[in-house]
């Protein structure tokens, strides 16, 4: 970790820690209100998958679901924006920074694409973001 001194290295790794045990602990919390709330109308969840969508339309205003969704939305576009990020980086910073080259704007896009390519093939487990669920695609 990037910290100035190894008592901020601990504190940084207690404070990780309690977050991710805080993060299983509401996603097992989800998984059986999902569980229950769904056995209990007498529709089981066909998908583990759909167990938060369940909830939330099962759960709250209809205007809450709406936000809920552009949120979760939101989120699956920006993680697949970090592909266009770590590519512009890595042209930037490879031939503005180490070479000391400018690059027309034109040139910098080309070489951006291939970095994009190269960051993919790099990451063999990247996928894109999957397409939304059917009851989240039908609010557009």
């Amino acid at each position: 970790m990037a910290t100035r001194d190894p008592k901020e290295a601990k504190i940084a790794g207690l404070v990780g820690t309690v977050w991710v045990c805080l993060m299983m602990i509401g996603s097992l919390s989800l998984g059986i209100l999902a569980r229950a709330l769904s056995t209990k109308m007498g529709t089981p969840l066909a998908d583990p998958e759909t167990a938060a969508p369940f909830l939330v339309s099962n759960l709250f205003h209809p205007a809450v679901v709406g936000l809920l969704t552009v949120a979760t939305l939101a989120a699956l576009m920006s993680s697949d924006s970090q592909l266009l990020i770590a590519s512009t980086s890595l042209v930037r910073d490879l031939y503005h920074k180490i070479l000391g080259r400018d690059l027309s704007a034109k040139t910098e896009l080309l070489y951006s694409r291939i970095a994009g390519l190269v960051v993919v093939g790099v990451r063999p487990d990247y996928r894109p973001s999957p397409p939304p669920p059917p009851r989240q695609s039908t609010s557009w």
